[in-house]
Protein backbone atom coordinates (compact mmCIF):
# COMPACT_ATOMS: atom_id res chain seq x y z
CA UNK A 1 0.00 0.00 0.00
CA UNK A 2 1.44 3.32 -1.23
CA UNK A 3 2.35 5.63 1.76
CA UNK A 4 0.32 8.09 0.96
CA UNK A 5 -2.83 5.72 1.43
CA UNK A 6 -1.75 4.83 4.83
CA UNK A 7 -1.26 7.99 6.57
CA UNK A 8 -4.48 9.38 5.46
CA UNK A 9 -6.11 6.04 6.96
CA UNK A 10 -4.07 6.80 10.23
CA UNK A 11 -4.79 11.16 9.90
CA UNK A 12 -8.26 9.99 8.83
CA UNK A 13 -9.04 8.48 12.61
CA UNK A 14 -6.91 11.87 14.42
CA UNK A 15 -9.25 14.05 12.02
CA UNK A 16 -12.22 12.74 13.34
CA UNK A 17 -11.72 14.43 16.83
CA UNK A 18 -10.98 17.82 15.30
CA UNK A 19 -14.69 19.53 15.65
CA UNK A 20 -14.36 19.39 19.11
CA UNK A 21 -11.41 21.21 18.98
CA UNK A 22 -11.83 24.61 21.08
CA UNK A 23 -12.71 27.55 18.59
CA UNK A 24 -10.52 29.66 20.43
CA UNK A 25 -6.97 27.66 19.35
CA UNK A 26 -5.15 29.27 16.90
CA UNK A 27 -5.33 27.93 13.68
CA UNK A 28 -1.41 26.95 14.26
CA UNK A 29 -2.32 25.39 17.55
CA UNK A 30 -5.30 23.38 14.94
CA UNK A 31 -2.15 22.19 12.55
CA UNK A 32 0.20 21.32 15.82
CA UNK A 33 -2.34 18.82 17.12
CA UNK A 34 -2.69 17.49 13.16
CA UNK A 35 0.87 16.77 12.70
CA UNK A 36 1.20 15.16 15.97
CA UNK A 37 -0.84 11.50 14.34
CA UNK A 38 1.32 11.42 10.83
CA UNK A 39 4.84 12.31 13.43
CA UNK A 40 4.18 9.36 15.46
CA UNK A 41 3.39 7.29 12.34
CA UNK A 42 6.25 8.55 9.83
CA UNK A 43 8.98 7.93 13.15
CA UNK A 44 7.49 4.43 13.30
CA UNK A 45 8.15 4.14 9.69
CA UNK A 46 11.58 5.27 10.02
CA UNK A 47 11.45 8.71 8.87
CA UNK A 48 12.30 12.03 11.07
CA UNK A 49 12.07 15.65 10.45
CA UNK A 50 14.84 16.88 7.61
CA UNK A 51 13.88 20.30 6.98
CA UNK A 52 12.48 22.82 9.22
CA UNK A 53 8.58 23.23 9.76
CA UNK A 54 6.73 26.14 7.04
CA UNK A 55 3.31 27.16 7.85
CA UNK A 56 1.91 29.70 5.79
CA UNK A 57 -1.70 31.45 5.21
CA UNK A 58 -3.11 31.57 1.23
CA UNK A 59 -6.71 32.71 0.07
CA UNK A 60 -8.92 30.28 -2.24
CA UNK A 61 -7.20 28.95 -5.46
CA UNK A 62 -3.84 31.12 -4.08
CA UNK A 63 -0.78 29.21 -4.25
CA UNK A 64 3.00 29.65 -2.32
CA UNK A 65 6.13 27.99 -4.53
CA UNK A 66 8.69 26.77 -1.47
CA UNK A 67 12.00 25.52 -2.19
CA UNK A 68 13.66 22.69 -0.64
CA UNK A 69 17.01 20.81 -0.83
CA UNK A 70 16.54 16.92 -1.37
CA UNK A 71 18.72 14.36 -1.61
CA UNK A 72 19.26 11.84 -3.92
CA UNK A 73 20.08 9.17 -1.51
CA UNK A 74 16.59 9.48 1.16
CA UNK A 75 12.74 9.05 0.99
CA UNK A 76 10.74 11.99 1.53
CA UNK A 77 7.46 11.93 2.61
CA UNK A 78 5.62 15.49 2.33
CA UNK A 79 2.74 16.23 4.16
CA UNK A 80 0.60 19.40 4.12
CA UNK A 81 -2.48 20.51 6.82
CA UNK A 82 -4.81 23.41 7.10
CA UNK A 83 -7.08 24.63 9.65
CA UNK A 84 -10.63 23.89 9.90
CA UNK A 85 -11.52 26.42 7.17
CA UNK A 86 -9.95 24.62 4.75
CA UNK A 87 -11.49 21.19 2.92
CA UNK A 88 -8.97 20.96 -0.21
CA UNK A 89 -5.33 21.71 -0.30
CA UNK A 90 -3.28 20.43 -2.94
CA UNK A 91 0.60 19.56 -3.28
CA UNK A 92 3.19 19.27 -6.43
CA UNK A 93 6.78 18.69 -6.42
CA UNK A 94 8.92 19.86 -9.18
CA UNK A 95 12.52 18.85 -9.83
CA UNK A 96 14.99 21.90 -11.12
CA UNK A 97 13.90 21.57 -15.01
CA UNK A 98 10.43 22.09 -13.70
CA UNK A 99 9.55 18.30 -14.36
CA UNK A 100 6.18 17.54 -11.73
CA UNK A 101 7.79 14.59 -9.67
CA UNK A 102 4.75 13.87 -7.83
CA UNK A 103 1.38 15.24 -7.08
CA UNK A 104 -1.82 14.88 -4.62
CA UNK A 105 -4.52 16.85 -6.29
CA UNK A 106 -7.18 14.78 -4.81
CA UNK A 107 -10.15 16.59 -3.04
CA UNK A 108 -8.73 16.07 0.91
CA UNK A 109 -7.36 18.66 3.39
CA UNK A 110 -3.79 16.11 3.66
CA UNK A 111 -1.81 15.95 0.58
CA UNK A 112 0.89 13.47 1.07
CA UNK A 113 4.06 13.91 -1.75
CA UNK A 114 6.32 10.22 -1.56
CA UNK A 115 9.79 11.34 -2.93
CA UNK A 116 12.86 9.41 -3.78
CA UNK A 117 15.34 11.91 -5.79
CA UNK A 118 17.13 10.86 -8.60
CA UNK A 119 20.26 13.70 -7.45
CA UNK A 120 20.69 15.90 -4.90
CA UNK A 121 19.33 19.29 -6.17
CA UNK A 122 16.64 22.25 -5.42
CA UNK A 123 13.26 21.16 -5.88
CA UNK A 124 10.20 23.59 -5.65
CA UNK A 125 7.21 22.26 -3.76
CA UNK A 126 3.74 24.00 -4.97
CA UNK A 127 0.97 24.56 -2.51
CA UNK A 128 -2.33 25.41 -3.57
CA UNK A 129 -5.36 26.07 -1.33
CA UNK A 130 -8.47 24.79 -3.59
CA UNK A 131 -10.94 25.38 -0.42
CA UNK A 132 -10.81 28.25 1.94
CA UNK A 133 -13.98 29.60 3.51
CA UNK A 134 -12.91 31.86 5.87
CA UNK A 135 -9.71 34.28 4.38
CA UNK A 136 -7.00 33.34 4.43
CA UNK A 137 -6.95 29.81 5.60
CA UNK A 138 -3.55 28.70 7.57
CA UNK A 139 -1.32 25.77 6.50
CA UNK A 140 1.60 23.88 7.37
CA UNK A 141 3.99 21.74 5.53
CA UNK A 142 6.58 18.79 6.87
CA UNK A 143 9.55 17.25 5.05
CA UNK A 144 10.22 13.67 6.21
CA UNK A 145 13.21 11.87 5.24
CA UNK A 146 14.95 8.24 5.87
CA UNK A 147 17.68 6.60 3.96
CA UNK A 148 16.70 5.22 0.73
CA UNK A 149 16.58 1.48 0.46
Amino acid sequence: MKLNKIITTVFGTALITLPALSLAQSAVEIIEVQFQKANQFLTDEGYSLTHDPIEGQLGRDAYDNLNVNLMNDFVYAIVAVCDNNCTDINLEIYDENNHLIDSDTETDDIPILQVAPKWTGKFDIKVTMVSCSNVPCSYGLRVYGKPGE
